[in-house]
């Protein structure tokens, strides 16, 4: 008897060993598992966190082009007092249009689109009540339509 335990202590020491080495490749394919989605979830979340600023920067510049065309409007407006029309400014890869119209009297409606070439689009409209002897602006808001 003790010859067979003697024989059979390295084949039980075999299948311990084999069956260790299961379990840490099992755990290693795991934490691979988990590292990878771990650094998918960061490469995604930078992703998409690039977008958002680009998204933030082009609606900020449709915005800025809407402000000048607004500021030109008002300067054709004071120095041309009968001005109605429309007219677009063009910057490098965008452009902003702007469109007077008369009210009646000294009131004007400024109509002003700033588009950028990504397809960002703002809108403001402004009231004027008076034109002289300075331009007082009843409203300017930032719209969706006219």
């Amino acid at each position: 008897m003790n010859i067979h335990k003697r024989f059979m202590v390295p084949q039980v020491l075999d299948r311990i060993k084999k069956q260790e080495g299961y379990v840490t490749l099992i755990s290693v394919a795991i934490l691979g598992v988990i590292a990878l989605t771990i650094a998918v979830s960061l490469s995604n979340l930078g992703i998409n966190s690039a977008r958002s600023s680009r998204h933030l920067l082009s609606s900020n510049k449709a915005k800025a082009y809407v402000n000048a065309c607004a500021e030109s409007a008002l300067q054709i407006i004071a120095d041309n007092n009968s001005y109605t029309g429309t007219d677009t400014i063009a910057f490098t890869d965008d452009d902003c249009t702007y469109e007077v119209i008369d009210l009646g009297g000294e009131s004007r409606q400024i109509n002003i689109t700033g588009t950028v070439d990504t397809g960002y689009i703002r809108k403001s409209k402004i009231i004027i009540n008076q034109i002289n002897p300075s331009i007082i602006i009843d409203s300017w808001e930032e719209v969706s339509d006219f």
